[in-house]
């Protein structure tokens, strides 16, 4: 069976091993995660050799940038063009006049005016009122005015592109081999060079038609004497760029990088980091071999701590795998968690968000709160292993997970989980501060390492309780809270009880209150103990008239029955327990306790009525034996031995305190010399605690009471003798081999077993 099997408790091992083990950062350089202002407190750190210190990408970026906006944009003079754009207009605008003077209405068509065909339109209609002097005399003024805007354009010079789109104050003009650096505001482009020609006419109250005519003439006419490069500009800006130093200095053999006690700053720190880097470079090719096996040592360390908590305090967990890979799935997550916080980054502390708290309560929660505190520190080592060695963060995840395993120790209800909210966050708060203090962190530093870690406390909880839904359904354990479900005296199956069998209804409750008060006793699961001895009797609803607390009348079902068949009766209500158990859904927590509160015992009333008929060699002992298993728990040997110890008390009536001690010192050392014990994890001080609390809780059930007068009690007062009177409250038994129908121990009873060899073994009366 796989759940038990070593070769899968084996491979659980390995995969836990080297599958954790490959989430640690042998891959790149680890980086220092002290924050800029802190003090470092490490040993005085000194350069094994010498090596650049590179200037952060941010930096380098902001140098670029710079760099892009000081490179001037470069033009290219083309002499030309201003010669070009004088010839031409004066060309268009005679045409133009010839056709004004001659009050030609018809549109030039074919021309060179055809572009300006509606300025000239507007402009001679403009014109139809006037006479040919004045129209003279407009024209020739404009066209001295435009002349003189082109003039001074030329001169100056026109760009072929909007002034607009260049962003630096001067500009390179080169003129063969040389450049020459000239003012942006010396240059004009064609929008602005337009604005000047329109102010200066509308200023001599030229009319708008021939304005807007005259401008449209210098547009098309216009040529740039200043032509952008921008082949040349680029070349020039990857040129400057190569220029920006990429190492911000150069760390010799020997200099010491960082002092003991010295204050980190951004200097010292990228010095650090760059040493860790060059580290890295250095290395052969297979570096990271060497660091993967320390990695896979470090884990096969844990894994060994594991085995040994579990072999010396949880045996019941390292014998079952499927508790295995829940811890193994834990811890993964976990680690994957570390894993990733150290791929973020570390600009923000985002380390505080690993949700190493949820393990712990996890932990706590499936198995109990010894375990978990152990996991929690187990999960903070591993977590500060993965991101570098972080002790800081270490501390703060164990004293947080610490503090968690400890508010859901005693978990009543799910909405207790939440309640861990203030404890996690105290446990963290008390760790960074400290650690805040001795590096002489900054103020935001610490409130934001205080923020992130208030958000981890208010998720664990959360994710507590969805990864406990997850893990109850695929892994099919039980919780505590699963447990409280089945707390419920109204439960169906316990509602059947109490109607069919309504005497071992009142067992099992007296039953459920002696487990709980002794596994409390003894550090053991009391919701589990309790919730288990309510379930174990289920099986006698089937035939509970076979079973002597249930039998109204005297009269025995067994009587005529042959030994071997009333043992396999009563032996029948296990399997008729567990088969209801499943039937009903129980978890297999409380399943255990059916077959396991008796163990492997023998029915030994039976037994011994098959000697008192046959010949010792002729009966076959394990015919009256339960088909066990022995306990395997705290829980389950505690109900063994408090339904043992409840069924002995309760044959023998009037029995006083010490009496009751006695009975309960010799059933529960009867249980453990015929090894019923051996295979659950009580002590010796376990045993002691467990017989007192039984002791107290009987004693106080079965207490003397006051024996009225018979006057009082409406009895003849005189010469009337009863039994009880005779026997001082003590009930005599039958003589015979079979009295009581049953298997009740009395004083006799116990006698002819011990006399067979037996110890006392009856706990099921009959």
């Amino acid at each position: 069976m796989l759940r038990y099997s070593a070769a899968a408790k084996t491979a659980l091992a390995a995969a836990f091993v080297f599958g954790i083990a490959i989430l640690f950062p042998f891959d790149t350089p680890d980086r220092v995660s002290v924050p800029v202002g802190s003090v470092w407190n490490n040993r005085d750190v000194i350069a094994p050799f010498s090596f650049p210190v590179p200037i952060p990408h941010e930096q380098y970026q902001n140098a670029v940038d710079s760099v892009k906006t000081s490179i001037l944009p470069r033009f290219s003079h083309d002499p030309g063009a201003a010669v070009n754009s004088m010839k031409d207009f004066n060309a268009v605008w005679n045409a133009f006049s010839e056709r004004m003077l001659a009050r030609n209405t018809q549109p030039d068509t074919v021309g060179i005016l055809v572009p300006i065909a509606p300025e000239e339109v507007n402009a001679r209609n403009a014109f139809a009122g006037m006479n040919e002097t004045n129209v003279r005399r407009t024209m020739a003024a404009a066209k001295v005015l435009a002349n003189n805007v082109l003039s001074s354009a030329v001169t100056q010079g026109i760009i072929d592109v909007a002034k607009d789109g260049v962003h630096s104050n001067a500009i390179m003009v080169r003129e063969g081999h040389e450049e020459q650096e000239r003012s942006r505001d010396s240059v004009r482009d064609t929008a602005q060079i337009l604005g000047y020609l329109r102010l200066a006419l509308s200023e001599q109250h030229i009319p708008p038609e021939l304005t807007n005519a005259v401008a449209a003439m210098l547009r098309i006419t216009l040529q740039p004497t200043l032509r952008y490069d921008a082949r040349a500009t680029e070349v020039e800006r990857q040129y400057a760029i190569e220029r920006i130093p990429r190492t911000l200095s150069i760390v010799a053999r020997g200099e010491r990088i960082v002092a003991n006690g010295e204050r980190i700053d951004a200097a010292t720190l990228a010095k650090l980091n760059a040493w860790q880097e060059a580290q890295s470079a250095r290395g052969e090719t297979n570096a990271t071999l060497p660091k993967y096996f320390s990695a896979v040592c470090f884990m096969l360390l844990m894994g060994i701590l594991i085995v040994f908590y579990l072999f010396s305090l949880r045996k019941r967990l390292l014998a079952d795998n499927q508790q295995l890979a829940i811890i193994g799935v834990i811890l993964l997550f976990e680690a994957a968690f570390a894993f990733i916080s150290m791929r973020v980054g570390d600009t923000f502390p985002v380390e505080y968000l690993i949700i190493a708290p949820a393990a712990a309560m996890l932990c706590t929660i499936l198995f109990d709160s010894r375990t978990g505190f152990f996991f929690a520190v187990v999960t903070a080592l591993i977590t500060a292993a993965i991101r570098g060695g972080d002790n800081s963060y270490g501390l703060a995840a164990m004293v947080s997970g610490g503090l968690a395993a400890f508010t859901v120790r005693d978990l009543r209800s799910r909405t207790q989980l939440f309640r861990s909210i203030g404890y996690i966050f105290l446990g963290y708060a008390i760790a960074i501060v400290s650690f805040s203090l001795e590096r002489a962190d900054p103020f935001s530093r610490v409130l934001q390492e205080l923020s992130f870690a208030a958000i981890t406390a208010v998720f664990s909880p959360v994710i507590t309780y969805a990864s406990l839904i997850v893990f109850e359904k695929v892994f099919h354990v039980s919780s505590d809270l699963t447990l409280l479900e089945f707390d419920n005296i109204n439960h169906p199956l316990l509602k059947e009880l109490s109607n069919k069998a309504p005497g071992t209804f009142h067992h099992t409750m007296v039953i459920a209150d002696m487990a709980e008060r002794a596994a409390n006793a003894i550090g053991a699961n009391p919701i589990l103990a309790k919730t288990g001895a309510y379930y174990h009797d289920i099986g006698k609803i089937k035939k509970p008239d076979f079973f002597v607390e249930n039998q109204r009348d005297k009269k025995s079902r067994h009587e005529r029955l042959t030994p071997q068949m009333s043992a396999q009766i009563i032996s029948q209500h296990v399997k008729d327990g567990v088969a209801l158990a499943k039937e009903y859904k129980l978890p297999q927590k409380i399943i255990d306790f059916i077959p396991m509160h008796h163990g492997t015992t023998v029915i030994a009333y039976f037994y011994d009525r098959a000697l008192r008929r046959r010949r010792r060699e002729d009966v076959n002992v394990e015919d009256f034996r339960y088909p066990g298993p022995k306990p395997q728990s705290k829980e389950t040997a505690i109900v063994m031995l408090a339904d043992s110890v409840e069924a002995t008390v309760r044959s023998v009536p009037g029995l006083d305190e010490r009496t009751i001690g006695t009975y309960i010192e010799r059933t529960v050392r009867n249980r453990f010399l015929e090894g019923q014990l051996d295979e659950c994890d009580l002590t010796a001080n376990d045993i002691l605690n467990i017989k007192e609390q039984f002791a107290g809780m009987l004693t106080g059930l079965h207490h003397p009471r006051i024996e009225y007068p018979a006057e009082v009690a409406g009895e003849p007062s005189q010469g009337a003798m009863t039994q009880d009177s005779l026997t001082g409250g003590e009930q005599i038994p039958e003589q015979t081999s079979e009295s009581n129908g049953g298997n009740q121990l009395t004083g006799n009873s116990d006698a002819s077993l011990r006399g067979n060899g037996l110890p006392i073994q009856e706990t099921d009366t009959i």
